[in-house]
């Protein structure tokens, strides 16, 4: 969500005594350097009344990676000067790593942009020109509310003599002509020449309002490249998962591109994950790109999940353990492994079981 909104998330590298992992950061506390050897995390920190920027640098230098720790001091809302890092972790008892050099040829944080153009390399928002159709639905909306308020209510109406009556009446009692509400609560009239209140209700016609939000929403619909069924604005029926498919094509494009984007991101996270273990664990692990199953971007029932992977395992072109996995991906390992065991049985019992089938009846002929 965050990478949609802002246009990119950052993320980087981290280890402790636990092993090595990767975390996201917005994409505002990235900063890549101009030659493309080295970037910048930083980040804000208070301590009381006192504010520090924090910098974690990354620059590679002659296939090496030097990882520096740096936090300057703020002036209201200006940095101010750099401090050691050592008198900042003892004045407020803090551990920060230590400078180091790594044996590694790429660095150890990346960003990831959505809608990255030649001219808006860190990616663009995906929320850009829906702010504008937003606010038109907001006022559409408020200003049919005014207007609701203004005149929805029910007025009474009363013939313009009897609001003289009680106006003359209030002049000689307070000395000024008006009429309270309270004054028309319960009135009398007379039958012959009627002058009885009657309430006004006002019936406005709001259907081309309505209409225009309507519209509204569908172009924001289109600009966010958002299917109107998969938003709920327009009935999703379908015959089949292909049906829906079609129906939610906007959606699932979409979806697919970003996780495009992820899935190759999310792998160079892991493997440097596995270079930082391998440089400061002693560890051996492979520096390799790992191996991301995605779920499908379109939501299925389950039986027309479960009778997709069963048809892919029958036709030979999926393993018999993926096909547990899939249909059951709620289950651990283990309860996977179990199942796949007892499916293997069943079918082995299966195939050595002879099968008794009697002969087919025939008539012998007396005498022969």
């Amino acid at each position: 969500m965050q990478h949609q909104v802002d246009g990119g998330v950052a993320y980087r590298i981290r280890r402790d005594e636990n092993g090595a992992w990767f975390e996201w950061k917005p994409a505002d506390l990235f900063f890549e350097h101009e030659d493309g050897l080295g970037a910048d995390i930083a980040w804000t920190e208070s301590r009381g009344d006192d504010k520090y920027l924090r910098v974690e640098r990354q620059r590679l230098e002659e296939h090496q990676l030097q990882i520096s720790q740096l936090v300057f001091s703020f002036e209201e809302e200006t940095v101010n000067h750099e401090m050691d890092i050592q008198e900042y972790a003892a004045l407020y008892d803090l551990v920060i790593p230590e400078d180091q050099t790594l044996k590694a040829d790429e660095l150890l944080c990346g960003y990831l942009a959505n809608d990255e153009t030649l001219l808006h390399q860190r990616g663009r928002s995906g929320l850009r020109n829906i702010d504008v159709i937003q606010e038109e639905i907001n006022w559409t909306i408020t200003r049919d509310s005014i207007v609701f308020e203004k005149h929805g209510k029910p007025k009474l109406a009363i013939p313009k003599a009897l609001w003289d009556s009680v106006a003359k009446q209030n002049q000689t009692y307070y000395g000024e002509r008006f009429v309270r509400n309270a004054d028309l609560e319960v009135v009398s009239y007379n039958e012959n020449n009627g002058a009885v209140p009657q309430y006004i209700t006002w019936d406005a016609k709001t259907e081309r309002s309505f209409q225009h939000v309507t519209r509204l929403i569908e172009y924001m619909m289109a600009i966010s490249k958002t299917s109107p069924q998969a938003a709920g604005i327009k009935e999703a029926k379908g015959d089949s998962g292909i049906a829906l498919l079609y129906l939610w094509i906007q959606s699932v494009i979409k979806a697919e591109s970003i996780k495009d984007k992820f899935d190759a991101t999310i792998k160079d996270a892991i493997r440097k994950c596995a270079i930082l273990e391998n440089a400061l664990g002693g560890a051996s692990l492979p520096v390799a790109d790992p191996v991301i199953e995605w779920g499908d971007m379109l939501p299925k029932a389950e039986s027309d999940r479960d009778k997709e992977e069963s048809d892919k395992y029958e036709k030979g072109v999926q393993s018999l353990e993926t096909t547990v996995r899939n249909i059951h991906p709620d289950w651990s390992e283990k309860a996977i492994q179990d199942e796949v065991n007892k499916i293997l049985e069943e079918q082995a019992v299966d195939s050595v079981s002879p099968t008794y089938t009697q002969p087919p009846k025939t008539t012998v002929g007396g005498g022969e």
